[in-house]
C-alpha cells in the first residue's frame, strides 16, 4: 500500500476525505500535531519550538541563529523515523516528505477563494482566518522549497474542491492508490532508508551551521553547497568530516549547485557568543556601523532605530542580548529596559550612551542592566561585556 501526502487550503474538506480513508481502509492518520509532539518528546524540548517552526514567520534573528532551519531539521528527522506504509500524512509536515520516497502520492486538495470563503460564513467563522492560514503554508512552502504551496508541479494529484464533491474527490483517491506504481517494494524500502539518512545528516551540519542540500544514494551521500563561500576547499573538508560522522554514511560527496555564484556567503555559525542581539539606538549611521563591526567579530545583531520597533520586537520574541541607549526620542532607554526585564527577565541588557551621568547609571543598575558602558563605543570592551552577559545567561539555564 502506499503512502499519502496531503496538504491542503483551509475549508476544503480536506479532513473529512482523509479520515474517511483512514476508517474505510485501515489507513494511519499522522497530523502535524502528532510530528510536533514526537519531535518535542524525542529532543526534550516545548512543542511551542516546533510550532514556530511550522506555523510562524522566522525570527528577526534567523539569519544568525538558524533556529528556524534547526527545528525543521529535527521534524524531518523525526517524520523520517515515523514515515511507513499506509500511512496519510496531512499537514505542513507532508510537504518535507521528498520527491524520492516513490511509493508517496502526493495530493493537493484546494479550492477557488469565493468557494472557500462561503464555506467559513456558513459555519460563522471569520473569512480572515483563510488569508491567515494560506499566508502561513505560503511563508513555509517558501522558505523549504522556494515555490508556493499551491503550485501543481509539487504534486501528484490536484483535486479543485470548488469543482468536485467529497465523495467524488474521495473516489478519485482510492482510483490512485491501487495504482501498481505505488506498491511498496524493496526499493520503496530503499528511500525510506535514504531519507532517514538524509535527515540524520540534515540535521548534522545544520547543527553546526550549514546549509546544504543532502542527498543519499544506499550508504553514499552528496552534498550540494548552493552558497558562495570565501574558502571551498575548507568546507569541503568540515562538511565530509561532519557527515562521515553520522552512523551508516560510507561515502561523502561535495558538489556545487547552480545558486553558488550568488552573493550570500555560507559559513559555521557555530560561534561562541550569543545568537540573538538586538542593537536599539536612535542613530542609524551609528548601529549600522556598530552591527557590521560586531558581525565581524563573530556577533551579529539585528539594530533597530527607536525604542517602539524594540519593544515590537520583545512582544513576539526575547533577544539574550540587549545593547540600548537611553536618550531616544518618543519611549526611551528607560522604559524599553524596564518593559523588557519585566517580558524577559534572562536578557542581558547594556546600556551604551553618551549623554549619561552618575544617576542615569544608578537607575539603570536598579532597572537591572548588566552593565552600564558610554559612548564612544570601545569595540573591544563591548564583545567582552556582551560574551559576559551571555556566560551570565547560560549559567542560569544550567
Amino acid at each position: 500500500m502506499a503512502i499519502i501526502s496531503l496538504f491542503s487550503g483551509k475549508f476544503c474538506g480536506a479532513r473529512e476525505i482523509v479520515e474517511k480513508i483512514e476508517s474505510n481502509h485501515g489507513y494511519s492518520l499522522i497530523e502535524d500535531k502528532d510530528i510536533i509532539a514526537r519531535t518535542a518528546e524525542k529532543f526534550n524540548e516545548k512543542p511551542e519550538v516546533y510550532e514556530k517552526a511550522l506555523f510562524n514567520p522566522p525570527s528577526v534573528f534567523n539569519s544568525f541563529t538558524r533556529e528556524k532551519e534547526k527545528s525543521i531539521a529535527k521534524i524531518k528527522l523525526v517524520l523520517s523515523e515515523m514515515l511507513e506504509d499506509k500511512q496519510i500524512i496531512y499537514g505542513f509536515s507532508s510537504l518535507l516528505i521528498p520527491e524520492k520516497i516513490n511509493h508517496a502520492i502526493k495530493i493537493l486538495i484546494i479550492a477557488e477563494e469565493s468557494h472557500r470563503i462561503q464555506i467559513a460564513k456558513n459555519l460563522n467563522i471569520d473569512e480572515k482566518n483563510i488569508k491567515k492560514e494560506d499566508e502561513k503554508a505560503v511563508e513555509f512552502c517558501l522558505h523549504i522549497k522556494k515555490s508556493s504551496p499551491w503550485e501543481p508541479s509539487l504534486y501528484d494529484m490536484v483535486l479543485p474542491m470548488d469543482k468536485t464533491t467529497l465523495d467524488k474527490a474521495y473516489e478519485l483517491i482510492l482510483s490512485q492508490l491501487a495504482n501498481p506504481v505505488l506498491k511498496f517494494t524493496k526499493d520503496s524500502e530503499k528511500t525510506l532508508n535514504e531519507f532517514k539518512l538524509e535527515s540524520k545528516v540534515g540535521l548534522q551540519l545544520c547543527e553546526k551551521g550549514y546549509d546544504v542540500e543532502v542527498n543519499a544514494e544506499e550508504d553514499d551521500v552528496s552534498l550540494t553547497i548552493n552558497k558562495k563561500v570565501l574558502f571551498l576547499s575548507k568546507l569541503e573538508n568540515e562538511l565530509t568530516k561532519a557527515a562521515i560522522e553520522i552512523p551508516g554514511v560510507n561515502n561523502v560527496e561535495t558538489k556545487i549547485g547552480k545558486d553558488f555564484y550568488k552573493a550570500d556567503i555560507c559559513s559555521d555559525q557555530s560561534f561562541g557568543g550569543p545568537g540573538k542581539v538586538l542593537l536599539v539606538d536612535d542613530e542609524v549611521d551609528f548601529i549600522q556601523t556598530l552591527s557590521e563591526r560586531l558581525a565581524i567579530r563573530d556577533m551579529p545583531a539585528v539594530p533597530v532605530s527607536s525604542g517602539k520597533e524594540a519593544l515590537e520586537i520583545i512582544d513576539k520574541e526575547y533577544p539574550e542580548v540587549m545593547v540600548l541607549d537611553l536618550k531616544m526620542p518618543g519611549i526611551d532607554g528607560y522604559e524599553v529596559l524596564k518593559k523588557t526585564k519585566e517580558k524577559s527577565p534572562d536578557t542581558e541588557i547594556i546600556i551604551l550612551t553618551g549623554h549619561g551621568n552618575d544617576v542615569d547609571r544608578s537607575r539603570c543598575m536598579e532597572l537591572g542592566a548588566f552593565a552600564y558602558l558610554e559612548k564612544p563605543a570601545d569595540i573591544d570592551q563591548l564583545t567582552s561585556t556582551m560574551k559576559r552577559a551571555y556566560e551570565n545567561i547560560q549559567k542560569k539555564q544550567k
